[in-house]
């Protein structure tokens, strides 16, 4: 069965709001399967000046307030969505982040949380104004396990524990980030995590 024929079905057994609201979160669960779609490779084999999907545990020491929960976390995505007509809508998105390390077997890498794109997994919801508002809110905090893709360079660690060294002299640490051509994702989805388990 095609792509067509499948979301023909869906919709048949999806009505108003539902059918708008699942088309929304299904495109965003395509864009993430695209995006994240080339080889996992292991930190610690990471070649200098590529494009790099890799799979680790988030560590860093500055948190910031997810803001629907006001959990610490390195980073976060919140959406607001409003229904008008038996269809939904978005009318706000939030993206915030830290720099984090992240962590596989094979070594660690530097992301750069501050300016990349969410494709996060909604963990916490909330709605009022009888069903007609809704407010969802995804994290990523210290020990959770995420996927990230972006341009990754071996780079002098700017961390505060190595800025005390000369330029020259720092250790090096491999550094993830968005480029001119395009940001860096990070995603927690499942789908896409589970990839590296084989």
């Amino acid at each position: 069965m095609d792509l067509g024929s499948l979301l023909l079905l869906s919709g048949l057994a999806l009505t108003g709001g539902g059918v708008a609201l699942w088309r929304l979160r299904a495109s965003r669960d395509e864009l993430t399967r695209r995006v994240f779609s080339q080889p996992i490779v292991k930190i610690g084999e990471v070649r200098n000046k590529s494009i790099v999907v890799v799979v680790g545990t988030v560590t860093h020491t500055e948190m910031i307030a997810a803001p629907l929960t006001h959990r610490p976390c390195a980073a976060f995505e919140y959406v607001e969505t409003s229904k008008e007509s038996d269809v939904w809508h978005e009318r706000a998105r939030r993206i915030a982040g830290v720099d984090f390390t992240v962590t596989d077997k094979s070594g660690e890498a530097l992301v750069h949380g501050t300016d990349v794109e969410m494709l996060l997994m909604k963990d916490k919801t909330v709605t009022f104004g009888n069903g007609h508002w809704e407010r969802r809110e995804g994290v990523i905090a210290n020990g959770d396990r995420i996927a990230v893709v972006g341009y990754a360079s071996r780079e002098p660690d700017p961390r505060p524990q190595t800025t005390g060294l000369g330029y020259r002299d720092r250790p090096t640490v491999l550094v993830i980030r968005s480029t001119r051509r395009g940001r860096a994702r990070i995603t927690n989805s499942p789908a896409v995590l589970d990839r590296a388990q084989h």
